[in-house]
């Protein structure tokens, strides 16, 4: 489609000297908004001021990304004892254990604490570049100071 078909057939918002496309109603969504938020003040309150707590987030967040609730979450938590499936230890930093999954299948495949599950996000969760961290922390020589001089 040439350039001048494609501007003479997208439709701009009705308010005056306003260039953004129509998201409904004829109006761009910022006016929408703008119009519908001065119309239901009371729910927008209600939005603003619904208290949610952490846990609330959490199980908001793991139902959206990974599909799990949160009793689903805290069975996983109970079957590695509350400790990282890698290093063993109990979550320090953010105080809970971080979901692990492939990215490219979404696949969970256990709970991580924050170290370890930003130690796979460094090393892409790609196996050669795990055993060559391996490798280098194994087999790496360190000189000694004797040998130095």
């Amino acid at each position: 489609m040439c350039v001048a078909l494609k501007e003479e057939t997208l439709k701009v918002c009705d308010i005056e000297s306003c260039l953004n496309k129509q998201y409904a109603k004829g109006i761009c969504q910022k006016h929408y908004m703008r119009i519908w938020t001065s119309k239901n003040q009371e729910k927008v309150q209600g939005y603003i001021h619904k208290p949610r707590g952490r846990e609330d987030n959490l199980k908001a967040y793991l139902k959206h990304r990974y599909g799990l609730s949160i009793q689903e979450y805290m069975s996983l938590v109970d079957e590695q004892n509350g400790k990282c499936a890698i290093c063993y230890s109990e979550p320090v930093i953010y105080d809970r254990l971080h979901v692990d999954h492939d990215h490219e299948t979404g696949q969970v495949r256990g709970l991580l604490c924050y170290h370890c599950n930003v130690a796979l996000g460094h090393f892409r969760d790609n196996p050669q570049i795990v055993q060559s961290a391996l490798d280098y922390i194994l087999y790496s020589v360190v000189p000694s100071e004797e040998s130095a001089g």
